[in-house]
């Protein structure tokens, strides 16, 4: 028998994902005038830093200094691995992860048949997997939630097998050794999975995995931290200060319940922890369905207290709670006995429920909303790299999203949020972030004009009053990026005329969509 012919439920998965990509590709590049954009300016940050880091030898997003951005430490290694032969491109991250996505859904299917999945609930996994990410959407992010996902979903597995076990193989032991770091070097969440993994390998008493997963899990951590003081900036990377909840506290990020409430994860988790509870007394604690359940619930309960959930990332989260939701569900159907007619039923009824539910909806959703999010991207952060670019290279400038600017423009930077200078977090940290440090620091840097959504500063007392507002673009609908409108400043009063004719000049390359409102200087 052929053997497309055994692996059907994987080319019908591949070519859902493939269909879905496409779809995305083709009416993103009709929207955005041909340019290939991503639905996200954070992977322009990982572009820019991998474009310098390859050109330049800075790990920066600017070619000038050392900046701490990314929240990869792996993702812009790959992409400069790849610019230094071929030079800057848009296209490799879309390739990367269209490569990662699949590989994903490989991942998954080989795993569902080494558990006994049937063919048709294999299917049902698998189609879940590719709508409720959705992939399609996570490829056009642009970023590593697609390699994070294969890399934990493969840990995950190699742990559980080694856990499960009367006792771990040398062969088990160097595996998951050399993979911890990797997990980890993808994104620091990786050191959620070791915190959950290790205690049960040492409650297993297996000494060499209990004690060095944490240290190589702290590997790539601590030398890129080390490396980070040499140049004067924290520990942890700036986009890790500035969105965790356990350095920022409470007050600046939702709750674990509120993240919770708020996740289509919920769908998940909750059917997991019920079916965990169901199956402890017949199963055991060591069961390998049993494992996979735990280590996912224990993940989960760490990223939602400590970090945050949103559909990128809970992307590895979903990978490994759908495999292990759907193996250890199917273990119970099994020993139940159906009837032949139930069986037969069953995935019909799980496809019918994957149509309706939140999988299938989100799945949906995606290929309206990818493009529009990208468009987003094409209209505001895109133009403003070209503007810069254009208008400003080489200068001084203050920005709120520094990715697409610093990959298209050559500027000096002032990140006035704090992903590219530390400055800014340092004085958020100390709560003395205002008008006069942002004053100081835009004179020390030379910074000439500001492109930046003057709303996002109410709660630091507002903007320095001298600079002088020359122009505004008004986006028609915004969905993902920072504001609607972004407000374009002269910060040195002398600046405003010339700024004024730049923007003039400038107008007619704007999408017809965007709304250009000038402030007339006399």
């Amino acid at each position: 028998m052929p053997r497309w012919r055994d692996n059907w439920p994987l080319l019908v998965a591949l070519g859902l994902l493939w269909v879905m990509l496409a779809a995305t590709l083709v009416e993103s590049l009709r929207v955005n005038h041909g340019h290939l954009v991503y639905s996200l300016d954070d992977a322009y940050i990982h572009m820019a830093l991998a474009k310098h880091l390859a050109g330049d030898g800075v790990w920066g997003i600017t070619r000038y200094a050392f900046s701490s951005s990314q929240s990869s430490l792996l993702w812009p290694l790959l992409l400069a691995l790849v610019y230094l032969p071929l030079g800057p491109s848009v296209v490799v991250p879309l390739v990367l992860n269209m490569l990662f996505a699949s590989l994903l859904v490989g991942a998954v299917y080989l795993l569902g048949r080494r558990a006994g999945l049937p063919p048709l609930l294999n299917l049902v996994l698998l189609l879940e997997l590719v709508a409720f990410m959705p992939m399609n959407m996570m490829a056009f992010d642009g970023m590593e939630h697609l390699l994070q996902s294969l890399v934990s979903l493969v840990f995950v597995y190699l742990a559980v097998e080694a856990l499960a076990a009367p006792a771990a193989s040398r062969r088990q032991v160097v595996a998951l050794l050399a993979l911890m770091p990797v997990v980890t070097a993808t994104r620091y969440e990786g050191l959620f999975l070791a915190a959950v993994v290790a205690p049960l390998f040492l409650l297993r008493r297996r000494w060499a995995l209990a004690f060095g997963l944490p240290v190589m899990a702290l590997l790539p951590v601590g030398a890129y931290g080390l490396v980070s003081l040499a140049h004067g900036n924290h520990f942890l990377p700036n986009s890790l200060l500035m969105k965790s909840n356990l350095l920022l506290g409470w007050g600046a990020k939702p709750t674990p319940w509120d993240q919770f409430v708020d996740s289509p994860l919920k769908y998940v988790v909750l059917p997991a922890l019920a079916l965990y509870a169901y199956r402890l007394r017949g199963r055991g604690f060591w069961q390998a369905g049993q494992l996979w359940l735990l280590v996912f619930l224990g993940v989960f309960a760490l990223q939602a207290t400590l970090a945050m959930l949103s559909r990128r990332y809970e992307a590895y989260l979903l990978t490994i709670g759908l495999y292990a939701l759907g193996s250890a569900l199917l273990a119970e159907l099994q020993r139940t006995k159906l009837s032949a007619r139930a069986q037969a039923l069953l995935p019909a009824a799980l496809m019918g429920a994957l149509c309706v539910l939140p999988p299938g909806q989100l799945g949906v959703e995606s290929l309206a909303l990818a493009p529009i999010y990208t468009t987003n991207i094409y209209q505001q952060q895109y133009q403003m790299g070209k503007f810069l670019r254009q208008y400003y290279q080489g200068q001084g400038v203050a920005v709120n999203d520094v990715g697409a600017v610093d990959y298209y423009a050559d500027i000096k930077l002032l990140d006035l949020w704090g992903l590219g200078s530390v400055e800014v977090v340092n004085a958020r940290r100390r709560q003395a972030y205002g008008p006069g440090a942002i004053r100081w620091l835009a004179r020390t840097k030379d910074i000439r004009v500001a492109f930046t959504y003057p709303e996002w500063f109410a709660n630091f007392g507002g903007l320095p009053e001298e600079w002088l507002l020359v122009g505004i673009w008004k986006l028609p609908v915004n969905l993902v990026c920072g504001g609607g409108e972004v407000y374009i400043y002269a910060v040195d009063p002398a600046e405003a005329g010339r700024l004024h004719r730049c923007l003039v000049e400038y107008g007619p390359q704007l999408p017809p969509q965007v709304q250009q409102v000038l402030v007339v200087y006399r």
